[in-house]
């Protein structure tokens, strides 16, 4: 869905202005973001499986660890429903480390002696998926993760700095989450496809995940683009950094266009789609701006009318696609049509009477090279300022009384053998 961020002006550009004055793009509001749907899961029980392993597997008494199960299910029901704020992040993210722990005493994968069923809502065919797989678990744990930064980012005010600081942080960890969840750092998604039909667990297959990243990663060099025209960084930078925006956004559009339906709901890619379509022509229009400016700093007057004539005509297509779209994306249409129709209008007139030069077409000009300055956050999945102490840290694995035991009777085999020959070197020396 779409969420609205508080778009207010900072110093609305008026359409009155000299044309060889700079562009006042930081008076541009802020674009509307995309965000991912959490997950539905329902409730389950983990204390029968693991009270029935403890005292078979490792013969202790299991009501002994009521408490520390106890933990884990309150653990997962806060997880349910996060709460929408730094603190649901930190909700999930021990959960998922609790499950990591849980696993190297538990046999939890899939055919494990812990059989503890998991059910989870599809986000698109909305059809709930059962398995008896903590894996499974953890896929949708981490989806959740995933979606949360992603909306808390969209509701930070960029208006402000930190604002834009902030929003940039979270749509780079939901990118750097679901960008773990495809790699299948923990497991691969397909593990699951292999217990259901063709048009299942689609709302985690990889490509679709990479279709996330994309558009979080757009949407944190987005923040990035805000920070650097308030900075007043060079125009010749700046326009680099909205291609890139516009890179980022494209190719998760060709994916909606091309497969979106067969992933998505189709109502859900038509919306991505049209806002996505929006955003590439905004973005595109918003890099030819800046590259006139510097076309005019370097007193190329001719390529300075060839890309705001491309802007104006991005700028357009923006407009045809915006039919039904939310008032503050029209806002944003309305000032880009307002600062290029001023400055192209500006341009033409000046180079017409004053400096007579050639106006190139656009493809005889160097392409505008797109800089990356966001990456994915990598996830961390076993820090321990997060996971926090192992719930069951307690319960040895049966494995190391074992192994204790055979290092037990080694040495005391070692004491006897030892003991023994100093007697008898006693009774010598006696």
């Amino acid at each position: 869905m779409l969420i609205g961020t508080s778009c207010k002006k900072i110093g609305y550009f008026a359409s009155s202005f000299s044309h060889n004055d700079v562009t006042k793009m930081e008076g541009c509001p802020r674009s509307l973001m995309l965000n991912v749907d959490l997950k539905e899961t329902f409730p389950t029980e983990f204390t029968p499986a693991l009270k029935a392993y403890i005292r078979d597997h490792y013969n202790e008494d299991a009501e002994s660890y009521s408490n520390e199960c106890s933990q884990l299910e309150q653990l997962r029901s806060a997880s349910l429903r996060p709460s929408r704020d730094h603190s649901g992040c930190s909700t999930l993210r021990r959960y998922y480390a609790q499950l990591q722990f849980l696993q190297s005493r538990f046999p939890m994968g899939d055919g494990g002696a812990v059989n503890v069923q998991f059910s989870w809502t599809d986000l698109y065919s909305e059809e709930p998926i059962s398995l008896c797989d903590v894996k499974f678990e953890q896929a949708g744990v981490l989806h959740n993760l995933a979606a949360l930064h992603s909306q808390l980012g969209c509701h930070e005010d960029r208006t402000t700095e930190e604002g834009m600081k902030v929003a940039c942080t979270h749509f780079q960890a939901a990118a750097g989450i679901f960008q773990f969840l495809k790699a299948g750092s923990f497991c691969k998604v397909e593990h699951f496809i292999d217990h259901f039909s063709s048009e299942d667990v689609f709302d985690m297959s990889g490509a679709l995940l990479q279709m996330y990243t994309n558009v979080m990663l757009g949407q944190a060099q987005e923040c990035l683009l805000e920070k650097s025209i308030l900075d007043s960084r060079k125009d010749s930078l700046i326009a680099r950094i909205s291609m890139q925006v516009h890179d980022y956004y494209n190719e998760a559009l060709q994916f909606l266009l091309t497969h979106g339906p067969s992933y998505m709901s189709s109502k859900k890619a038509k919306t991505w789609a049209k806002n996505l379509t929006i955003k590439c022509c905004q973005f595109s229009t918003v890099s030819f701006i800046y590259m006139s400016n510097n076309a005019d700093e370097n007193q190329k007057f001719g390529e300075k009318v060839t890309y705001l004539k491309a802007a104006s005509q991005k700028i357009t297509e923006a407009q045809k696609s915006s039919k039904g779209q939310p008032e503050k994306t029209q806002e944003i249409l309305q000032f880009l049509v307002d600062v290029v129709s001023n400055k192209l209008q500006g341009a033409v007139k000046d180079n017409d009477f004053i400096y007579h030069e050639v106006v190139p077409e656009l493809v005889a000009l160097p392409e505008i090279k797109a800089a990356p300055l966001v990456k994915p956050i990598p996830f961390q999945p076993n820090d321990p300022s997060v996971s926090g102490p192992d719930i069951f840290q307690r319960l040895i694995p049966m494995e190391a009384h074992t192994d204790s035991s055979l290092y037990s009777e080694e040495k005391a085999k070692l004491l006897r053998r030892y003991v023994s020959s100093i007697e008898n070197k006693n009774q010598l020396l006696r």
